[in-house]
C-alpha cells in the first residue's frame, strides 16, 4: 500500500481531442469524399445513374401524318332509293315518372352556448 515507482516509467493519461481538431478532420474527410464523387461524375461515371449511354447513338423519331378518307355514295335518285316500310308505324314513346322526393331538412346547428 505504498506508492512504489513503476518499472515502466510514468503512465500517460489519454487526452480528449479538441473540438477544433475533430471539426477540421470531419471537414477534410467530407471534402475529400465530395472531391472523389465530383471527379467520377465529371468522367461520366455517376454512381446514382449507373453507366452513361454510348455517345453518338441517336434515336430517330419519324413523324407521319396519317389521314383516313371515307368515301360515301349518296343516292339522290328516288327510283334507286329503297322504299320505306309500309303498314308499320310507331308512335313516340312517352314515359312519365314520379317527381323526385325532396331531401330531408338538415338537423339544426347546436353549439356549446345554445
Amino acid at each position: 500500500m505504498t506508492d512504489a515507482p513503476r518499472s515502466g516509467g510514468p503512465r500517460r493519461v489519454a487526452r480528449v481531442p479538441a473540438a477544433s481538431t475533430t471539426a477540421a478532420g470531419a471537414s477534410a474527410l467530407f471534402l475529400g469524399a465530395l472531391g472523389v464523387i465530383g471527379v467520377q461524375m465529371a468522367q461520366g461515371r455517376d454512381p446514382a445513374l449507373g453507366t452513361a449511354p454510348a455517345p453518338g447513338v441517336r434515336h430517330v423519331v419519324e413523324r407521319r401524318v396519317v389521314r383516313h378518307v371515307v368515301v360515301t355514295d349518296v343516292v339522290t335518285d328516288a327510283a334507286q332509293a329503297p322504299a320505306p316500310p309500309t303498314g308499320v308505324s310507331s308512335a313516340p314513346v312517352v314515359r312519365t315518372s314520379a317527381p323526385p322526393v325532396p331531401a330531408p331538412a338538415p338537423a339544426p346547428l347546436r353549439t356549446a352556448t345554445s
